[in-house]
Order: C-alpha cells, then structure tokens, then sequence
C-alpha cells in the first residue's frame, strides 16, 4: 500500500501553482517540496519562515495570507503572466535544490564544522607547553 505522503510529488507534478496560506509556519516543508517541484508558489508575507524559504520574494509571490482576495489575486498574476511564473518556478526549484536538499543540508553541516574546527584555538595542557602546575594550585609556574 502507498502511503500519502507518496502521493505528494506526483500531486505536485500536476500543479500549476502552489498556494501556502499558514498563518505562521516556521519551516514550511511543503513549500520545500513544492519549490523542488519547480512551481512558481503564493506564500505569506509574514508567516513566519515562509519569506526566508521564498528568499524574500525572489522564489514566489509573497502576500497577505490574511486576505483571501490578495491569496486569489496571487494565484491570478502567476496564470496572466506565465513567463512570471516560469521565471519564479525556477528559481524556486534551484533555491530548493542548493538551500534545502539533503546534499546541500548536509554540506551546509559539514562547512559549519570545518569552520567551528578551523577557529578553535589549540588547548595546550601544561605538559605540552613546558610549563608546570604546582601540587593543589591552578596555577602555572614557567619551566
């Protein structure tokens, strides 16, 4: 049996747009999804993380999901303007690709620890550094 999440990408693949009408969201992964499906998506101004995944407007449409009309009028300007449409879709699926999928996550990981590792000063304990510590004291007396 196929579960529904299955279902997801190929529902996507049918879409012409792609309409996120939260509220409030902080990592909207159905938006991920639908930006991997390359489709030129209506999202809220100020739903959370919506605008930073839509990279302020530059993935998608970004409207006030509180008004149905501007909701309506979002899905309308994609359909008139299909180069619009077009021109956010892939720029949607590339965001999508080098931002959010499980490489460039992964990666994002692996440069965030190179980094951390680069910048930590070395420890050195006493020994290693010539000095001595005397009997029950914090302190360091030259060699």
């Amino acid at each position: 049996t196929r579960r529904s999440s299955d279902l997801i990408p190929s529902h996507l693949a049918d879409a012409d747009v792609f309409a996120h009408a939260a509220l409030e969201e902080a990592h909207p992964v159905s938006v991920c999804e639908a930006m991997h499906a390359g489709l030129p998506i209506v999202g809220g101004r100020h739903s959370g993380g919506v605008p930073w995944t839509l990279d302020e407007g530059r993935c998608g449409l970004l409207v006030d999901v509180r008004d149905p009309g501007a909701i309506a009028e979002g899905i309308l300007r994609l359909f008139a303007n299909p180069g619009l449409a077009t021109e956010l879709g892939q720029a949607a699926r590339n965001r999508a690709v080098t931002t959010f999928s499980a490489d460039a996550v992964v990666r994002g990981y692996l440069d965030a620890y190179a980094t951390a590792i680069q910048e930590q000063a070395p420890v050195k304990s006493p020994r290693s550094s010539g000095q001595r510590r005397t009997a029950g004291s914090p302190w360091t007396l030259p060699p």
